[in-house]
């Protein structure tokens, strides 16, 4: 029967190279005889896909369903015979990131992982594991860390291109113009909601290291010890553009500020200055009969000197004082 999904399957024994067994729309059978193996499930209909694995493999509906948001955060469910781990997929597109998550179904001797993208991230990775010896241990844990530190590899790229978007928006910030500050602001937005989506897999991997489980040897804890590590320097690289990024805007305002402060500050000079001609106007505007000044010839001469006189002893104070 088909159904509206894409497998990727491969069995292999151990010591041996997996052998690909399915590129089709149909869920494959587990093999009976001791083996290990990977089926990755890519749902296009997430409702059909879900119905399909629950009822073929008898994976919990609960764990299916948040495979399959892409609403979802990082987690990990630990059962008696199977670790449930969800994290998400960054990719990169026109200088923006698309988010999806992929669920991890492991059991000792085989993974069922799903997602609803096409990520190349998992292809490639599969194609990979097609090249590679299987453990001589029945143990699958090993899929499991090379197709995390594949997810964990990717987010590290991102991260820092976006800090190198940093250098060009604060040449264009100190221009003070609003569009600048919207992309800021955006680009702020961006790295909050990449830091939101990435920093729960650090918990994740840590519930790995410290649960003890028997589906996770002890040769491997190193392998995840690094996994952790490479997740902490990802965060370090976004708190560390988020943290210069509040920095260009606070100096943004600052100068905004201080040039605000500068043109206040001549215009109160020029206020000032027109204020003291205003006072001498408003003097000899005055309609009293008894004002010498007004029946005299030099009246008017006069009263435009003592305005020329008042506004250069003021302009040539305050250019002084440094205010202009």
């Amino acid at each position: 029967m088909d159904f509206p999904i894409l497998v990727l399957a491969g069995f292999g024994e151990a010591g041996k190279l997996p052998v690909q067994v399915s590129d089709t729309f149909e869920l494959p059978d587990l093999p009976a005889s001791p083996t290990i193996g990977w089926i990755h499930v890519i749902a296009s209909d997430a409702t059909a896909a879900q119905s399909s694995l629950v009822s073929k493999y008898g994976l919990r509906d609960l764990e299916v369903s948040l495979s399959l948001d892409p609403n979802q955060t990082a987690d990990i469910h630990d059962h008696k015979d199977m670790l449930f781990v969800e994290v998400p997929m960054v990719t990169r597109i026109d200088e923006s990131e698309q988010y999806s998550e992929i669920g991890i179904f492991l059991t000792k001797g085989w993974i069922i992982s799903v997602s609803i993208d096409d990520d190349p991230i998992i292809r490639k990775r599969f194609s990979q594991w097609l090249l590679e010896p299987l453990p001589k241990k029945e143990v699958a844990a090993g899929i499991l860390y090379g197709l995390l530190d594949a997810i964990v590899d990717s987010y590290f790229p991102i991260a820092d291109a976006m800090q190198e978007e940093m250098s060009d928006i604060e040449d264009r910030l100190y221009d003070g113009t609003t569009d600048q500050i919207r992309e800021a602001l955006e680009h702020k937005r961006r790295l909050l909601l990449l830091r939101r989506k990435i920093a729960p897999v650090r918990d994740v991997v840590n519930s790995l290291l410290r649960r003890n489980h028997d589906l996770i040897p002890s040769e491997l804890w190193p392998y995840f010890h690094d996994l952790f590590e490479q997740v902490a320097r990802t965060l370090d690289l976004i708190d560390l553009s988020r943290d210069m990024l509040s920095s260009m805007l606070d100096a943004h305002l600052t100068i905004a500020s201080n040039r605000l402060n500068e043109v206040m500050k001549f215009l109160a000079v020029i206020s000032t200055i027109l204020m003291s001609i205003s006072v001498i106007s408003g003097i000899y505007g005055m309609n009293f009969k008894f004002m010498p000044e007004l029946g005299q010839k030099w009246g008017y001469p006069f009263a435009l000197g003592l305005m020329v006189v008042v506004s250069t002893y003021e302009f040539l104070y305050f250019r002084r004082k440094g205010w202009i």
